[in-house]
């Protein structure tokens, strides 16, 4: 119980990668808030498997491209846990769609930097004040920050890119 009563949040936590973040960490003992933008049903899904075996954890929709609505989560983790998270793990994010650059416009452009950059920024940037010393922020990233991600995806590489470096 490596990380009990600590409070955990894992962005994009309901799917994928960061089901399996959010389920590990509660198992270990850690109180984790499942952020999701859309899949609501794979949230509970996650916060279920949580449950069932012991662990402890709350869902919270937000869309983390948006600031007031990362100001939202920040005040329903302060206002249920207290002022300070713990650890913070930055997982949402996505490929989107794949697109040479003669398909993409700006909408998309917009689209794939929101999710996997503006994001991340806009969730450390909101409660890096409140991690207290030995806490972690973790920032998931791609093997496409390194290796481009093969045909049609030079946008997300670079986003992953961002925050790898």
């Amino acid at each position: 119980m490596r990380f009990k009563n600590k409070v955990a949040l894992v962005t994009g936590g309901a799917r994928d990668i960061g089901k399996a973040i959010s389920i590990k960490l509660a198992s270990e003992g850690a109180h984790v808030i499942v952020n999701y933008a859309q899949s609501e049903e794979a949230a509970l899904q996650t916060l279920s498997e949580i449950k069932s075996a012991g662990g402890d954890a709350t869902v919270f929709q937000a869309d983390l491209t948006r600031a007031a609505e990362v100001q939202k989560l920040k005040d329903f983790s302060f206002a249920t846990f207290g002022d300070k998270l713990n650890i913070l793990v930055n997982n949402a994010g996505g490929i989107i769609g794949r697109k040479k650059i003669f398909e993409q416009d700006e909408d998309f452009y917009d689209s794939v930097m929101n999710l996997n950059f503006k994001s991340l920024f806009l969730v450390t940037h909101a409660f890096i004040k409140s991690i207290p010393s030995g806490g972690s922020i973790v920032n998931v990233s791609s093997l496409a920050a390194r290796d481009g991600g093969g045909g049609g995806s030079s946008l997300y590489a670079a986003s992953k890119g961002a925050i790898t470096t």
